[in-house]
């Protein structure tokens, strides 16, 4: 247990506090900052990141470690990606067809086209860019 005090979730007031790693927000060193949260909201939390890695199969700790394996790449590779996305869109938010999308991330010379078409898929199922219509892509 760290400090006493309120809990920035459930905002009960003088609580023991224990430290709580955010490993969901990564700075731009991949590092995760850390908040203190009262013991049951430290629970819930770990709770709900069961749920997302066991039923939603999504592992906060593995994406937290690849983040920290490929640190500021990784960040650059990914404004990137939605910097071509969003150049391909336009203003008018236009549909971008993948095989447009995949060509122009290739052009990058960051980006091997298997590397482009994984990126499209890894950020379509994080809800980052959706499908507007088959084979089409928009940023949020």
């Amino acid at each position: 247990m760290g400090n006493k005090g309120p809990c920035p979730m459930c905002q009960q007031k003088g609580v023991d506090l224990t430290e709580h790693h955010v490993v969901e927000a990564p700075d731009e060193n991949g590092k995760a900052p850390s908040i203190d949260l009262c013991e049951e909201c430290h629970k819930l939390h770990e709770r709900y990141r069961n749920y997302l890695r066991d039923a939603c199969h999504i592992d906060i700790d593995k994406t937290k470690n690849h983040q920290n394996e490929i640190g500021q790449s990784n960040v650059s590779k990914m404004q990137l990606f939605m910097g071509v996305m969003k150049s391909l869109e336009g203003d008018e938010k236009r549909p971008v067809e993948e095989k447009t999308f995949v060509k122009e991330l290739v052009k990058t010379s960051k980006f091997t086209e298997e590397e482009a078409r994984k990126y499209i898929k890894k950020l379509h199922r994080e809800s980052a860019i959706y499908e507007s219509k088959p084979g089409h892509y928009n940023s949020d």
